[in-house]
């Protein structure tokens, strides 16, 4: 991919071209006599007064390279020593008022796109100069877990060993390859790390309770037995993908990079293609704004389960998915629907459900007393025991998404788990989930031993852990569980 990008406070990156799509400015000014003076601030309702003498307004409209509009872009407008600004909304456009008249420089700037060069429009009194910004997605490095198995445990329950399988992804949607045992480490764990940050949550090893946690150290500063595997794919598949639409999303991703990042990969889906893909998203509650909560699946025309081989005929579906945040959080019954669902409609080939969240399931109540930990952990093992044929990717988002949850259902029954700490990740989890799906991608197997008082590594808890990856060029880490067995 070309454009790479500095972006502050995430360090080299890439910035996304499709089609060599260029940036555009329209100016118009229009003959409407107002009053009033520019000043600092932002734009917005002046409350039926009229605007200050010698201003006039500035109409921005941006979009991504898929044309979808952005929101929460901030549109600054610059004439001497005045600014004034705007924030764009879900149909990522914004009016930066109370401009003084003259010529005008006009910026765009999110976290997470690159910011495009600065444009010059001229404001006149009472007229509207309007503007127009295609901004590049910016892509960060990042991977998942593929799998996370026991290989050993001592008599005295005091040492385990687990091996695992690392996916590395750069941030132009490429397996990272090379990489020597020394990229890989795994630090001590203890309370005080907080891997599964939710306080009533357990960290380190887990136990049906979190009264029961335990900590640990680990035994090898390196992964022991380290190697590359080869993938076997490419397979056909048939996925249903799964969406929180919950109101914390509009925090977690305030631009929606995770619609632009299904974009990217529909766009490789070909009609009369082996592969097809299913299109839904889940919240509840009087907050919810999906047109069928809990569970409502794309296009909406009636609402019914559907699989697509032309991925570009769900990009509508996507940009309304987009302006549809709000409710509650009902993970687990929409994920075991969605398995079923899959399971019943899908063509005779690899059957996967690939949920997105940010969060934990609301429903069951995981930060509630200790007893609503243990019915979430239930909820979670009646869903893989009903998956069945069916595989289940999870793709989490931040460092409130529930990683031992996500990291659970994906690795007891050959899915992966993808985690992304911020929005930028997601471009490139996206970018390689059809090689994901198809087992096309390789992958990093290493073990590691870990050490705690005796009895400590009992068959009915779970080791917790976060992987820190290296590749020279980024660093991140990645969360992952491991169930204990004899």
């Amino acid at each position: 991919m070309d454009n790479r990008v500095s972006v502050e406070g995430y360090g080299p990156m890439s910035s996304l071209s499709l089609a060599s799509r260029s940036l555009r400015v329209i100016a118009l000014a229009a003959a409407l006599v107002l009053t009033a003076c520019g000043g600092g601030g932002g734009g917005g309702d002046d409350g039926g007064n009229p605007p200050p003498p010698d201003t006039g307004e500035i109409a921005a409209t941006v979009v991504d390279q898929f044309d979808a509009p952005i929101n929460g872009v901030t549109i600054t407008a610059t004439i001497d020593t005045t600014t004034r600004t705007a924030s764009t909304g879900s149909a990522g456009t914004a009016t930066v008022t109370q401009v003084p008249t003259g010529s005008v420089s006009v910026t765009a700037s999110a976290v997470g796109l690159a910011d495009p060069p600065a444009q010059t429009v001229t404001v006149t009194q009472g007229g509207t100069a309007n503007v127009e910004f295609t901004m590049q997605r910016v892509t960060e490095a990042t991977g998942g877990i593929s799998m996370a198995v026991p290989v050993a445990l001592n008599a005295d329950e005091s040492t385990f060993t687990f091996r695992v399988r690392v996916i590395v992804i750069d941030e132009n949607f490429n397996p990272v390859s090379g990489l020597t045992a020394s990229a890989f480490t795994l630090p001590d764990c203890f309370e005080e790390t907080e891997v599964a940050p939710v306080p009533l949550h357990p960290n380190c090893v887990r136990h049906n309770v979190p009264a029961g946690d335990a900590d640990y150290t680990v035994a090898n500063a390196t992964p022991a037995s380290f190697r590359l595997v080869d993938p076997a794919g490419p397979v056909p598949y048939a996925a249903g993908l799964l969406f929180d639409s919950s109101d914390s999303i509009s925090e977690s991703d305030p631009t929606d990079a995770r619609i632009f990042a299904t974009k990217e990969f529909l766009n490789d889906l070909t009609v009369g293609g082996s592969d097809s893909v299913m299109l839904a998203a889940f919240a509840n509650g009087d907050d919810s704004l999906l047109p069928e909560p809990p569970l409502t699946y794309f296009p909406c025309q009636p609402c019914t389960p559907q699989f697509f081989d032309d991925g570009n005929s769900l990009f509508a579906s996507l940009d309304e998915l987009a302006t549809l945040e709000g409710g509650s959080t009902p993970l687990y019954n929409s994920l075991q629907e969605m398995v079923a669902t899959v399971a019943a409609t899908a063509p005779d080939v690899r059957q996967a459900a690939v949920l997105f969240s940010d969060g934990k399931d609301t429903e069951c109540d995981p930060d509630g007393p200790e007893g609503s930990f243990l019915i979430c952990t239930q909820q979670r093992e009646q869903v893989v025991a009903a998956s069945g044929d069916v595989n289940i990717y999870t793709i989490g988002l931040s460092e409130n998404v529930d990683s031992l949850a996500m990291a659970e259902l994906a690795l007891s029954d050959g899915g992966a788990f993808m985690f992304a700490e911020r929005p930028t990740q997601l471009i490139s989890i996206f970018g390689v989930l059809d090689r994901l799906l198809s087992d096309s991608l390789p992958s990093y197997e290493m073990e590691w031993t870990v050490n705690a008082a005796a009895q400590t590594f009992d068959p009915s808890r779970a080791v917790i852990g976060k992987l820190t990856v290296d590749t020279g060029s980024a660093t991140f880490t990645l969360p992952f569980t491991v169930q204990i067995q004899p």
